[in-house]
């Protein structure tokens, strides 16, 4: 802020690092008091008359924001009055303002690839390992924008941001994008991050060829989420093809009533395994997202969660409390719950209590998640982790070092605690670290001695 002096600060808000966005306002109107500052994001969507009730924020932009923070820029540089910028809430004295709501883009491919080397920060935090079972230098994409989906912890909050109707860029310009952070950033593993990859059979398999017919599948792995009920045998086998080795699922729980009643996910146990035993079939490592502490939620629907985890046999499991955000149907419902202090950052889900549960306390709630995770490493034999292990130690040997190697069996040994939000991926790997410290030294040996012979 000293440096730049900026006449306008955006500031991206979620709701757990709202507190902290906050603080970013109140610095940025210290050391430039005559600055404009706004607000986007989730949490200003969901909530932009509360966003604004903070004395140092000037402006919200709901929804999708290129278009709408273009316009303000443009309207502020020419002194223009800021009600002419359609999808925004402003302040006009005292009173909270919003002008007429901006429709979504209706063709994605006129955005612009974005342009990394603005972020200074980017190639180093290529370097920085992904907490899950990805190598590095790893970066996240997004090429579609919406869920056709209702599900309560989501929507309508999804749909105030995306609009109702899923959008996608072509499967070309994506591609472009894959392959100019190949060539320009070397690259070679990348999420993609869209809410559902598959929702649209055709277009997912239209960017499987697209990718498949550069020959990029032989130049980058990449990791997808997507429901349970949009994956089968054929998408998975073109998906891994065209160099996928790793896939998301929202499983969410074993317990169909509280996936029909509570969380209104649209899914059935049974396709749930059915898309995990398509995985393993295939070759495709796995991921399942679970939630415990809905509504509704006993020690019989978790220990129907508990049992699934057994029966799916994921890679790795990503369990997180129920914490209902602003803007979803659940955060509505269950607001007279909320156990929350006032401060949005509480609103952890990797913490238990954020809502008030019938018949389950705290501490039987972090007994049960703790007991998700034990199943967990109950069915991941010494075989099975061997196993997964090399598939992953084939696709990343290349990429780590040796220190590198030895600092992560190390690490994984020494920190096994479950419900660290940031270990627990990693502690589903263990083994792995093991592993790596004797298969890395042997590739490296085998690739001096090809070079070797070479010359």
């Amino acid at each position: 802020m000293r440096d730049k002096d900026p006449d306008v600060v955006g500031v991206s808000c979620l709701t757990p690092i709202a507190q902290r966005a906050f603080r970013v306002a109140t610095i940025a109107k210290d050391h430039s008091p005559g600055c404009t500052v706004v607000f986007g994001g989730p949490h200003a969507t969901a909530l932009p008359e509360d966003t604004l009730e903070h004395p140092k924020i000037d402006l919200v932009i709901v929804g999708e924001g290129e278009m709408t923070f273009r316009d303000l820029i443009l309207a502020l540089k020419k002194g223009d009055d800021v009600s002419s910028v359609n999808g925004i809430y402003y302040k006009d004295g005292n009173i909270v303002r919003k002008t007429a709501p901006r429709p979504p883009i209706s063709d994605l491919d006129i955005l612009p690839i974005p342009d990394r080397t603005l972020l200074p920060t980017f190639k180093n935090n290529l370097r920085i390992r992904p907490p899950y079972p990805m190598g590095s230098p790893c970066t996240p994409v997004m090429f579609s924008r919406g869920c056709p989906y209702g599900c309560s912890f989501c929507q309508p909050l999804l749909r105030r941001i995306f609009g109702n109707k899923v959008r996608f860029r072509s499967p070309v310009r994506a591609v472009d994008e894959l392959e100019y952070l190949i060539d320009e950033f070397r690259v070679r593993y990348i999420w993609f991050s869209d809410d559902t990859l598959t929702v649209n059979r055709g277009w997912a398999e239209s960017l499987c060829h697209e990718i498949i017919r550069r020959r990029l599948h032989k130049r980058f792995k990449w990791f997808a989420q997507t429901r349970v009920n949009l994956f089968d045998p054929y998408i998975a086998k073109l998906m891994k093809e065209a160099g996928c080795i790793y896939v998301a699922f929202g499983v969410e729980s074993g317990s169909q009533k509280i996936l029909d009643k509570v969380l209104n996910k649209g899914i059935k146990t049974d396709q749930a395994r059915q898309a995990f035993r398509v995985c393993h079939d295939v070759g495709l490592l796995t991921e399942a997202a679970l939630i415990v502490g809905c509504p509704e939620d006993s020690r019989a629907t978790i220990g129907e969660t508990i049992r699934i985890v057994g029966e799916i046999r994921p890679d790795v499991v990503d369990v997180h409390y129920l914490t209902p955000m602003p803007g979803s149907a659940l955060y509505e419902q269950l607001r007279t719950r909320l156990a929350y202090s006032g401060a949005w950052d509480s609103l952890d889900r990797y913490k238990p209590g954020a809502i008030e549960l019938d018949g389950l306390t705290k501490q039987d709630l972090e007994q049960l998640y703790r007991e998700i995770f034990r199943n967990f490493h109950r069915y991941k034999s010494i075989r099975k982790s061997v196993i997964s292990w090399l598939k992953y130690s084939l696709n990343s040997a290349l990429t780590y070092g040796f220190k590198r190697g030895v600092r992560t069996f190390v690490w994984a040994v020494l920190n096994r605690d479950p419900l660290n939000p940031t270990l627990f991926l990693q502690e589903n790997w263990r083994l792995g670290g093991l592993f790596r410290l004797f298969l890395l030294p042997l590739f490296v040996v085998q690739k001096l001695r090809r070079r070797s012979k070479a010359t």
